[in-house]
């Protein structure tokens, strides 16, 4: 994988010992590297039952399952799909929130997407 952005950051990793959490937890997959068994099992096993993803200012909302199968889909066009990010991760007035722009990249596989 690559780095994200010009802080050239190196991949944080998960240790099952000592679990990442807050905007760490959030670099495991966003910072330009894939997690160890892929993006989709680690959406699975991190994402809320009640998570959301919310675009273009509110006018697309996905709940968890229709989140999970839509990367499901783009994996299949975008196997190595990886996510950076342009600045940096932060709390947004509140510790249950985060925000910060995301840039994504891969290799698209010829698969329809």
């Amino acid at each position: 994988g690559g780095s994200s952005g010009a802080t050239n950051l190196k991949p944080v990793k998960a240790d099952p010992l000592r679990p990442n959490s807050g905007i760490t937890l959030l670099r495991e997959v966003f910072d330009g590297y894939l997690p160890d068994g892929g993006l989709l099992k680690w959406y699975e096993q991190h994402l809320a039952d009640d998570f959301q993803a919310v675009f273009e200012g509110g006018k697309v909302k996905l709940d968890k399952q229709a989140y999970l199968a839509v990367t499901a889909d783009l994996l299949k066009s975008f196997p190595d799909f990886t996510y950076t990010r342009s600045g940096p991760i932060a709390y947004a007035d509140s510790p249950n929130i985060v925000v910060w722009t995301a840039v994504v990249k891969g290799t698209h596989s010829g698969a329809p997407y």
